[in-house]
């Protein structure tokens, strides 16, 4: 290398702005300028002013817009996965010399089902045990495909989902069993109390809507079980699941403490059948560094003795 590009080179990385890795990392993950700003706290032309100083940096666009998304470019794949691991490691090193005493926040990201399932759990953990932090919950949406790159960029700390993570670097850790029942309304003309591999050929269906490995899985197995049914209705959403059955004649799979909880709120009735249904595991994710922290290993190591004693 000659002296003329050392001293080029050096002058660029003088002149680096650190943060500008995480506003890079931040738009390369969410696709989006405004939902940078808003996990940074920082305006959208500023974040857009950041993009200007990398792609003048790089000599390339990075980022193409396509209708309400940012498309990567070839040379922004190849800077995130250059600067991914060590940057990752840098964070984990900086994250070691910080007191595990100065945390007063954990960030928990969870379905509304594994929430009403979750929260009261952690909530009355941090209580009894008095412990000075603050919970936050934010919910996972369908189209959040990214929970990974979110625990990388520690946007999160505990995540609580059907639809482990496997990588090396995060902990899956199976905290409750889901068990499956099939529901109608009670007012169903046809369903009384049983429900064959016959009758289902002639009933309509409602599935539940995710990319999720565990129930794509799940919906295959129903599929072995009891042949091709007709859906007509799906969500990602189970409370929204059982408000469409209590008015409607379709039928649909439900967790069985979800029946419980809210079935004769919601003038629904459980339907023998004659295979049992799948059951479904709920995971409590985080980093094996998180972990470390003591707040986030006393909530978690609450969780799961909580949820294990309420089964």
């Amino acid at each position: 290398m000659s002296d003329n590009k050392k001293n080029i080179d050096n002058q660029l990385i003088h002149g680096f702005d650190l943060n500008l890795l995480e506003v890079f990392e931040l738009v390369y993950v969410y696709e989006s300028v405004r939902e940078a700003s808003l996990r940074l706290g920082r305006s959208s032309s500023a974040i857009s002013q950041s993009l200007n100083k990398l792609r003048e940096m790089f000599s390339d666009p990075l980022f193409v817009r396509s209708g309400t998304r940012l498309i990567k470019t070839a040379t922004a794949v190849n800077i995130h996965s250059a600067i991914n691991e060590n940057y990752l490691g840098l964070l984990n090193n900086l994250q070691e010399l910080v007191s595990n005493n100065v945390r007063n926040s954990v960030n928990v990201f969870c379905s509304p089902y594994c929430g009403v399932r979750v929260l009261p759990v952690i909530m009355n953990y941090v209580t009894q045990e008095n412990i000075e932090c603050n919970i936050i919950h934010q919910t996972l949406e369908l189209d959040e495909m990214n929970l990974d790159d979110q625990l990388s960029l520690r946007q999160v700390d505990l995540i609580f989902d059907i639809n482990p993570i496997f990588r090396t670097d995060i902990v899956n850790t199976p905290i409750s069993l889901e068990p499956l029942i099939w529901v109608c309304s009670k007012n169903h003309p046809r369903i009384k109390d049983t429900l064959t591999a016959e009758m289902m050929k002639n009933e309509k269906f409602v599935t539940f809507n995710s990319q999720g490995m565990s129930v794509k899985q799940g919906q295959e197995d129903i599929k072995d079980k009891y042949g091709q049914r007709n859906i007509v209705f799906s969500s990602a959403s189970v409370f929204a699941t059982v408000a469409v059955v209590e008015q409607s004649d379709l039928i649909s799979p439900m967790p069985e403490w979800l029946y419980k909880k809210y079935g004769s709120s919601y003038m629904l009735k459980q339907i023998k059948s004659e295979l049992p249904l799948p059951d479904l595991h709920i995971y409590m994710i985080s980093r094996k560094s998180t972990l470390r922290n003591d707040v986030v290993r006393r909530i978690s190591e609450g969780v799961v003795a909580g949820l294990y004693a309420g089964q």
